[in-house]
């Protein structure tokens, strides 16, 4: 409990700083919201063109479609505003500011998270919250599951913060890194549509090696499907083992790490 009451002290003092000095240039923080506002708004678009000329796709309708694209939306927003960091690695490795995190008596990847936050991620998050809502209303779906929201949102945060550790662990044997934020954003794209619109291969791929799947897909059944206990405890399951195999191989990964020195 002290330990809890420690980190929650120390998330709070953080994140509060870290917004006083995103807020110091007021402009820059409400350009940086908007443009990504406005770039995921135009990737919707896509969808709405796609559906301007057929019905459905492979029985998915447009509301359904946007539900999903929303909840991916919103879960890729939390991570963009608060778990960004965890793409960050190459800068603080070439640069040695990994070293300070080392130093401090603190969880690493705790430390890592608070470290910054990016400004661009809440016009993301907004965006998706938005979309998400509307589909809901649209769909008619039971007020009872919206208390799920959260959780299956939570769950897919897991997975995408999971996907950006093992990339990240990268970086301790190699100081070039892969080019992750690239990278994270092309995935991304698979998050936002129904797995089983994908081939046989694909769908294993999304479900079982980069379980891509487990951001919006499979939460979102809870919520489009009758089938919410199956798709709750799987989603839930998946995702806590997933992030707990991805941050045993990210700290296995810390003995490899080599300081850049000066």
């Amino acid at each position: 409990m002290l330990m809890f009451r420690k980190y929650l002290e120390l998330y709070l003092i953080a994140t509060s700083n870290n917004l006083k000095s995103l807020l110091v240039y007021k402009l820059d923080f409400l350009i940086g919201l908007v443009s990504m506002l406005l770039n995921n708004a135009m990737r919707f678009l896509l969808l709405f063109f796609i559906f301007s000329m057929v019905d459905s796709i492979k029985g998915w309708s447009f509301d359904q479609m946007l539900f999903l694209y929303g909840f991916s939306t919103t879960v890729t927003g939390i991570w963009h505003c608060f778990f960004i960091n965890t793409i960050s690695l190459p800068h603080y490795v070439r640069s040695g500011e990994f070293d300070r995190f080392l130093l401090r008596p603190a969880n690493l990847l705790f430390q890592m998270t608070i470290d910054s936050l990016d400004e661009d991620g809440w016009g993301e998050l907004l965006l998706g919250v938005i979309l998400t809502l509307v589909a809901y209303t649209r769909l008619g779906l039971p007020l009872w599951k919206i208390p799920l929201l959260a959780p299956m949102a939570a769950s897919g945060v897991l997975v995408v913060t999971a996907i950006s550790l093992l990339l990240s662990a990268a970086c301790f044997v190699s100081l070039g890194g892969v080019p992750m934020m690239d990278l994270m954003s092309k995935m991304f794209e698979f998050t936002k549509y129904p797995v089983n619109i994908f081939s046989q291969g694909l769908k294993v791929v999304l479900s079982c090696l980069i379980p891509l799947g487990f951001v919006a897909y499979y939460p979102g059944m809870v919520f489009l499907s009758g089938e919410v206990l199956k798709y709750s405890a799987l989603t839930l399951f998946v995702s806590a083992a997933y992030f707990a195999f991805a941050y045993r191989v990210w700290n296995y990964s810390i003995r490899s790490y080599v300081s850049s020195g000066n």
